[in-house]
């Protein structure tokens, strides 16, 4: 994903910022979790991640997205709701 020169430049500059040595799959993971929190379907970010399917994409992020979960649970209690009146 990243060539060791990449790597070497953002070492150093976490370094001068007096952080610590996170790579870039970190950035990589904070980009898809703020993505899938703002809203982002899993499609797009899928397309955004590079990736061949779907599923790895779904298998790799879903859990960086709680407030997903909750979302579909309450859906799914209104649909219910909405059933039973």
């Amino acid at each position: 994903m990243c060539d060791r020169n990449e790597r070497t430049t953002l070492k150093n500059r976490l370094a001068g910022l007096g952080l610590p040595d996170y790579g870039f799959h970190l950035f990589r993971h904070t980009h898809a979790s703020i993505l899938l929190n703002a809203g982002t379907n899993w499609k797009e970010l899928q397309v955004r991640m590079g990736h061949k399917s779907i599923s790895t994409t779904m298998d790799t992020y879903a859990e960086l997205a709680p407030q997903r979960k909750l979302e579909a649970v309450g859906i799914y209690l209104d649909k219910i709701a909405e059933l039973t009146q």
